[in-house]
């Protein structure tokens, strides 16, 4: 494909645009505008305006247009003096008027008849009631309340990540079925865009909520804006949340602090299932420090920032691994006569917890009931002994001290606790200078390191104590933004900023590569692996340009925001393997020997073929010292561990460029991608009266279609629902998916100040808005997995190719895995006409997704600087990503379902008869049907018709499938049988929300602060997360409910969203209470009590929510071989079921449905999918309460010490998570410890301010 032309030609004409036209916003500013009337309501024109920075003394000026407006855009933040001169009136000056991120700030000037030598002064504060835009809802999270209130626990950065915050804006509630953030107004949790002093901090190959790469915090920021609806033009890339923080920049005078936070496991109450569980508290213990300080290098002109925060957190882990018990370890195998192998934890256990067994050693006289033995070693037909390599990873194997894991007799627990280390350090540095009044820059660079020793949530700890872990996680981000504004003439500013966001997650393994081979061993936990990690590296480029211009009545501005993204994948999971080799000790054992069976005479030894003959015990019961069956494999598997008896080599290998041959073992696999983003916006801000502001956009987003350095092959045709079904699938070269270059975004509103006082505003708004595309799913599903990329080798020669024919064992040397010569990447790309293997791919009509977007809004302004705001809320949003199994077995279309019913019924089916006669598992003398109903009993039980097909339909018999034996193609049941599986990414779920919010707000004055909003709402959905990590959920998980039930009916999906909470309050209060000098109380105190009093701060955050709502499954599937199906209830309300902590139904421990409440409960019939369908019952409900106690002792006049309490679930209130919601479990309707908050915790630190 010629995409290089069609790049250049896409950036001539971008560059032509930008040239005459201009650029966006999302710069971390804000805007200062006013109008200029005499005392008559007269417009003045020509009037001088200069605004003055209170803090640094940088001054900029401009004048009135002819419409008497004035207009200061791209300002940096903080408290300015406006002034205004007119000859003929007197000077007008209005003071500290407080400029917030992304809020237009209207200072309104009226001019009094006089010399200008005489001065009106004002002192104003910010502006409440918002007049100035019609969109953009949301609010400002400003420095104190960064700095004040406790910061969450809950963000997995440690905490003090100030993006909690975007919790307390309404419209936002957190958690969903997927343990996903937090979601905006129906949005998904990562339709959030962060940017930092204008440039792009998200983590852009994943995405999500309240996390970026760049870890910010509360000492580092000025403040941050939280857009949470119909965001104007100059916004884009996101439907839910624009965020846009802005760093602290330096003043005229030296400000800075250093912190130092602290927690640790004494400060916490034990987790509420610890404590049901009796498990003791866990160990923590967490340092977080640093500090900033920043000032004039220059004054009046240049000024700098730095901010630095480290962590070293240690958190605990317990794991219990299974490892050989002492005799098993020397060759001893002991197994129960006339019974099975019982752990300590279990009914009729064969041994104590001590690790002594309860059973007699069998004997002449003892027969049954006994532990008999068998020694491995003593019966190695080779008469070698153990493997040296064995016996080294056995030597590593600790002796076991939980009895109540394993089979006990022979495999144990090993229980023990470890710690992951979090070792993090974060930069902040900007620097900020002023040329002259009409040119300013600003540059800020912030850098991290975030480290990750024994990786927990990777599952990379260590596997014993005193071992290497098996992932350490390394991240290193870093963020540039460097800016310019110039003021061309007072009504003509371009604002350009440029920068970088790139991060690495690194996920390493310490041990990779320090031996040839991993072995993989039969029964106990691996101590020791040797394979490579995988690594993602994603840099995106970004150049922003603002351009405003101010004429008449009209703001006008224009812009275009660049941004190319570079993912790039260097990954050791090649193939469904590793780059490294990897031994499995899993070769068969060959019972039968000559001679007899064990105990009869029998003897070890090779037999004429090589195979190696063991003896062992029989599980016919009529056999001298029987075995269980369910024993022997652990036996095999022992026989296998001790003498590394090799079962197969495995290794992946990797074909980037070469259609012809693979590269060199070892190789991983490398994939970098490009993914150009082109977006441009035009927006008239019109004051068409003093009390009346239009607001006109439209926004045009260009999202060209991905290309990687290598191959990038797709299907020769559409692969989705209802397309041809085929046999001959081939991937050839082709572009992933369509360019989407028609992403036009319209948006229009008003804002009203009816009576013009700005008491009062009324705004509505329209919008049409796009979702940026999820660069981690193509890269981790998609380009890894197409045919002939990759190719997985699994060597099974060595089970005969040993010396004299026997199989190999490690000692005997260890081959080199090579690709077959036979098989050429070229060969893959046309894979075989019937397969089990899983693939995914992208719909090639795949589109971004849009979302429309309305809202009405009322603020009113009722004094005592208290602000109520009402909004009503509506989205639409279409073409969602999703994913599904394209291969969904067929059930109505081939006459099964009819089948399976009179099967089920006793009768006979000429189908089942047909496509079960060659079946070797029938017997001879059954049908067919016959056959079904004595296999497949258990699912006739439950109506389980979709497991039944899919059982026939991925059967294969000496390589032939059942299918054609029966004479039935093979896509009877799958349109695509060349694969079991086949994922299919689109761009097809839709959902809906409605709202009704409300919010009263004060901003800190006389000592308080606070803020609570309510929303009322309800969000409908298909789908309620992005395919990132899961892709297509399967079974019976709370997730898999977003999988369609059935890929032909979408519809039966949509339902409350995963994350729809009816009800949701949230928030905040800050208060300075009034103790102490020149306050209302002890301000005569005497010195030694006022310094006890005064500088105390109380504060909270409170969160009360209704619950979210789950889906109980039937446990059978009865409409797809993908998902369970939903169950039936009869009578059953929503609202159904509560917590019950002391459930009698469930024995003292916590319930949610009750025994009569389960009997409601039932099956659905084959091909149904049950009456309560998706999300239908209501979860439990939330309530959190997080409190802050300060106290500020000024040392000098200057500095000042701050103490710090901060308690998070002061109430230490359980959340309660989900029941068991599966049917045929034997908990079903249980709670017991599915909590999904977290314990109270104390965090205490100390700030010295200055």
């Amino acid at each position: 494909m010629k995409k290089g032309l069609k790049m250049r030609k896409f950036l001539a004409l971008s560059m032509i645009i930008m040239l005459s036209t201009v650029v966006l916003a999302q710069t971390g500013t804000s805007r200062v505008t006013g109008l200029v009337q005499d005392i008559n309501g007269a417009i003045v024109p020509g009037a001088s305006v200069t605004l003055t920075n209170e803090a640094t003394n940088v001054t900029f000026k401009g004048a009135t247009t002819s419409a008497g407006v004035y207009v200061f855009d791209g300002m940096q933040l903080g408290s300015y003096t406006v002034t205004v001169e007119m000859q003929g009136f007197k000077k007008y000056i209005s003071r500290s008027n407080i400029l917030t991120v992304g809020v237009p700030l209207t200072v309104n000037v009226t001019l009094e008849v006089g010399a200008t030598e005489d001065v009106v002064e004002v002192s104003a504060s910010y502006e409440r009631v918002q007049t100035s835009t019609s969109g953009n809802l949301g609010a400002t999270v400003d420095n104190k309340t960064l700095v004040d209130l406790p910061l969450g626990l809950e963000s997995g950065t440690g905490g003090r990540n100030p993006l909690i915050f975007v919790r307390l804006q309404p419209g936002v509630n957190t958690g969903s079925n997927t343990g996903g953030g937090s979601h905006v107004n129906g949005a998904r949790d990562r339709a959030f865009n962060y940017t930092l002093d204008g440039i792009d901090i998200n983590e852009s190959s994943a995405g999500g909520s309240e996390f970026s790469p760049i870890r910010t915090n509360p000492d580092s920021l000025q403040e941050f804006r939280v857009i949470t609806s119909n965001a104007t033009a100059e916004f884009g890339r996101s439907s839910g949340a624009q965020v846009a923080l802005v760093t602290k920049s330096g003043t005229n005078d030296f400000h800075g602090n250093l912190f130092y936070f602290h927690r640790n496991s004494a400060l916490a109450a034990n987790e509420w299932g610890n404590n049901l569980n009796n498990i003791a508290r866990p160990f923590l213990l967490q340092h977080q420090y640093g500090g900033d300080v920043g000032g004039p290098v220059i004054k009046d002109r240049t000024f700098f920032f730095f901010n630095y925060q480290g962590q070293r957190q240690v958190s605990p882990y317990t794991r219990t691994r299974t490892v050989y018990t002492p005799l098993a370890k020397q060759g001893i195998f002991r197994y129960v006569v006339g019974g099975r192998n019982t752990n300590a934890g279990q009914t009729g256990a064969s041994i104590d917890p001590s690790g002594n067994p309860t059973l007699p050693a069998c004997s002449g006289t003892v027969t049954t009931n006994c532990i008999a033995t068998f020694n491995v070693l003593q019966n190695d037909p080779r008469n070698l002994g153990i493997d040296p390599a064995a016996a080294r990873i056995i030597g590593l194997l600790p002796d076991p001290n939980n009895y109540n894991v394993g089979d006990g007799l022979n495999t144990a627990g090993f229980t023990y606790s470890g710690g992951r280390l979090d070792p993090q350090r974060d930069f902040h540095l900007k620097i900020d200078h002023k040329f002259n009044d009409s040119n300013s820059i600003f540059g800020r660079y912030s850098w991290g390191q975030q480290n990750t020793v024994n990786d927990t949530t990777n599952t990379g700890e260590p596997r014993y104590p005193g071992l290497a872990p098996w992932v350490n996680t390394e991240r290193n981000p870093k963020n540039l933004a460097l800016s310019y504004r110039r003021v061309i003439n007072n009504n003509l500013v371009n604002e350009l900023v440029g920068g970088f966001n790139s991060f690495t997650f690194n996920f390493i393994n310490p041990s990779a590569g320090d031996e040839p081979f991993s072995i993989v061993t039969v029964n106990p936990s691996d101590p020791l692996t040797f394979t490579q990690g995988n690594l993602r590296r994603v840099a995106t480029v970004q150049l922003v340009d603002n351009l405003s211009w101010t004429t008449g009545a009209h703001l006008v501005k224009a812009g275009i925001n660049f941004r190319y993204q570079q993912h790039k994948d260097e990954r050791g999971s090649v193939g469904g393997q590793n780059s490294e080799q990897v031994i499995n000790l899993s070769s068969p054992v060959n019972v039968a020997c000559s001679g007899g069976a064990f105990g009869s005479g029998g003897t070890v030894g090779i037999n004429a073929n090589g195979q190696e003959l063991f003896c062992l015990p029989n599980t016919t019961s009529s056999s001298v010292r029987f075995i269980n069956a369910l024993d022997r494999p652990r036996l095999q598997g022992l026989v296998n561990d001790l003498l590394g008896r090799v079962g197969s080599i495995r290794q992946g290998f990797v074909s980037s460029t070469d259609l012809f041959s693979y590269e060199a073992a070892g190789s991983l696999f490398i994939n970098d991608a490009r993914y150009p983003e082109y977006d441009f916006y035009l927006q008239d801000t019109w004051k068409i009266r003093p009390n009346l502001t239009i607001d006109l956009g439209v926004r045009y987003e260009a999202r060209l279609t991905p290309f990687a350095r290598g191959r990038l092959f797709t299907p020769n045709q559409r692969v989705a629902v209802g397309e041809t079904p085929s046999t001959t699938l081939k991937w050839f070269d082709n572009d992933l998916y369509k360019s989407d270059l028609d992403n036009w975004s319209p948006s229009l509103g008003f804002a009203w100040d009816p009576w013009g006082n700005g008491k009062t505003s009324i705004r509505a708004n329209y919008r049409l808005a796009y979702d940026r595309n999820n660069t981690q799913v193509i890269s981790s599903q998609i380009y890894n997995t197409i045919p002939g990329v990759t190719l997985g080798v699994v060597d099974v020669s060595s089970q005969g190719n040993g010396p004299g024919g026997t199989n190999r064992r490690i000692r005997d040397g260890i081959t080199s895995v090579t690709p077959p010569t036979t098989i050429k990447p070229i060969d893959q790309l046309q894979p075989a006409a019937f397969g089990l293997g899983a693939i995914t791919v992208l719909d090639p009509n795949f589109k971004s997704p849009s979302t429309n977007g309305w809202s009405l809004n009322i603020q009113r302004d009722i004094g005592k600087d208290i602000l109520i705001d009402v909004s009503y809320i509506g989205r639409k949003a279409t073409n969602l990503f999703g994913a599904y199994n394209v291969n969904q077995v067929d059930i109505f279309n081939n006459g099964f379902l009819d089948a399976f019913n009179t099967v089920a019924a006793g009768g006979e089916s000429a189908l089942m008869n047909q496509l079960y006669g060659r079946d070797t598992r029938k017997q001879a003398s059954e049908s067919g049907s016959a056959f079904v109903r004595r296999q497949f009993a258990s699912s006739i039980l439950l109506n389980s018709v979709a497991a039944v097909a899919a059982d026939a339909a991925g059967r294969v018999q000496s390589g032939t499938p059942l299918l054609t034996l029966a004479g039935l193609p093979t896509t009877f049941f799958r349109p695509f049988p060349q694969f079991a599986t086949l994922n299919v990414i689109d761009s097809n779920d839709f959902s809906t929300y409605h709202a009704l919010q409300v919010m009263v707000q004060r901003k800190f004055s006389k000592g308080l602060q606070f803020q609570g909003s309510y929303t009322f709402s309800k969000s409908l959905d298909t789908r309620s997360f992005d395919p990132t990590f899961t892709v297509v959920g399967t079974g019976s998980a709370q997730s898999a409910s977003s999988t369609p039930f059935n890929i032909n009916n979408r519809r039966l999906n949509y339902a409350r969203s995963d994350f729809d909470q009816t009800h949701y309050f949230t928030g905040y209060a800050i208060w300075d209470l009034p103790f102490g000098k020149n306050q209302r109380w002890g301000a005569d105190a005497p010195p030694v009590l006022r310094q006890v009093i005064e500088g105390w701060n109380v504060n909270g955050v409170l969160t009360l929510s209704s619950g979210r709502p789950f889906t109980v499954y039937s446990g059978s599937n009865q409409l797809s071989n993908i998902l369970q199906s939903t169950a039936n209830c009869n009578g059953c309300s929503r609202d159904m079921g509560s917590v019950d902590k002391e459930s009698s139904t469930f024995a003292g421990v916590p319930g949610f449905f009750s025994a009569a409440q389960i009997a409601q409960f039932s099956q659905p019939a084959a091909g149904d999918l049950g009456n309560t369908g998706r999300n239908y019952f209501n979860g439990p409900g939330r309530f959190n309460l997080d409190m802050a106690f300060l106290k500020r002792t000024w040392l000098t006049e200057t500095v000042n010490l701050e103490l710090r309490f901060e308690f998070f679930n002061v109430t230490n209130t359980p959340v309660f998570g989900f029941p068991t919601a599966v049917l045929t479990s034997t908990t079903f309707g249980r709670i017991r410890d599915s909590v999904i908050n977290e314990s109270r915790k104390i965090r205490v630190g100390a700030k010295i301010n200055f």
